[in-house]
């Protein structure tokens, strides 16, 4: 029990601190023969963004099994699709 409560703990603490460094940029889009600079978070939510995971579960005295999870992001849009 306190090996997955240290697991987890430690996954959190890796994970988030990635979504902490990232800074806002300027990417630049051409129109017309034109060059603008459009905030990132404009130009990221024309953009499509898949995953896709697996996590394997070992439960003791019963089947051990994996659950696939996808991912798509659009935006503030989220899907989301697993297997049990």
């Amino acid at each position: 029990m306190l090996r997955t409560f240290v697991f987890i703990t430690l996954a959190v603490v890796l994970t988030g601190g990635s979504a902490l460094a990232q800074g806002k940029t300027h990417k630049p889009v051409s129109s017309a023969g034109k060059t603008q600079s459009v905030p990132a978070e404009e130009a990221d939510d024309k953009k499509w963004a898949f995953s896709a995971s697996a996590m394997t579960y070992f439960i003791p005295d019963d089947r051990n099994y994996v659950q696939p999870t996808i991912t798509a992001d659009r935006g503030r849009l989220h899907f989301e699709a697993r297997y049990n």
